[in-house]
């Protein structure tokens, strides 16, 4: 049959790493929230553009500023939830 694998001490089980996924999910929606509060649909507004135009743009600038921000924070927040669980 073979050698079973080593589980590393770091290694988390089925049941943490359900709890893991939770709690980056409600990270994720935290960080949603907080780009809606920065940019609401009448951010930065013109009189140039018209007002179905500029809720356009700040949907796209939403989900950048989002991603930006999952990219700068989540893997530390992940690196702090999983040294918890540990």
């Amino acid at each position: 049959m073979g050698k079973q694998k080593k589980t590393l001490e770091t290694s988390l089980d089925y049941g943490e790493q359900i709890q893991l996924r939770e709690t980056i999910a409600k990270q994720c929606k935290i960080y949603k929230a907080r780009v809606n509060e920065m940019v609401p649909d009448d951010y930065n507004s013109s009189i140039m553009m018209g007002d179905e135009d500029t809720k356009i743009k700040n949907e796209i600038l939403r989900k950048i500023k989002y991603e930006k921000m999952k990219k700068a924070k989540l893997r530390n927040f992940i690196r702090i939830e999983r040294e918890k669980i540990l």
